[in-house]
This record gives C-alpha cells, structure tokens and sequence, in this order.
C-alpha cells in the first residue's frame, strides 16, 4: 500500500506544479508605487503622486491596468508608453507592446 502511495503523491505534486508555472502572472503595475527601478542607465522612482523620479524625470499613471509613463528627462529617453508590469518580489518583469520583455531589479 505504501508503495502506491509514494508514486500518486508524487505525480499530483508535479501536477500542481505544472499549473502554477504554466500560468501567466497577472498584471500588477501598482506594485510598482514607491519603488525604485535600477537600470544600467540610471534608477527610476515611481513616486506616490504620479512623478517619476530619480535620474530619470516624468509622469506615470495606471490605465487599462498597465503602467503607462511619460518621459521627459533626459532627452535621448523622451517618450511615452504603456507597458504590462508583473511585480513578483524584488523585481518587475516589462513587456512592451511589440511582445519583447525584460526584468529589472526593485530597491
């Protein structure tokens, strides 16, 4: 009996484990609020009352439950656009609009 047991405890586990990782994060930009992004070209602040901050100036805001953000300074990263986020921990996952993603650490 035991024997059995050992074999479908195992298979019901890897089961789960296929669902969980098989699954999509959802979105969830406003996890981002009060954070910093660390870039290589500089750290980005999303600040409470919708500035961004750092070395990197602008405006953000969540719509359509993507985090959409306006650059302004400096002028080579001048631009807006909004993006998905999934915040997991100390790091946020960006997906652009061409499908093409990346993962920054949070601090």
């Amino acid at each position: 009996m035991k024997l059995f047991l050992l074999p479908a405890a195992a298979l019901a586990l890897s089961a789960c484990q296929m669902s969980v990782t098989d699954e999509p994060l959802p979105n969830n930009p406003e996890a981002l609020i009060g954070r910093t992004l660390v870039h290589e070209d500089g750290n980005l602040t999303i600040n409470p009352d919708g500035t961004l901050g750092g070395d990197i100036e602008g405006t953000w805001e969540i719509r359509n439950n993507q985090w959409c953000r306006t650059i302004t300074k400096p002028e080579r990263f001048a631009d807006s656009k909004c993006l998905d986020v999934r915040v997991t921990g100390n790091n946020a996952q960006i997906t652009r609009d061409t499908g093409a993603s990346f993962t920054l650490p949070l601090k």
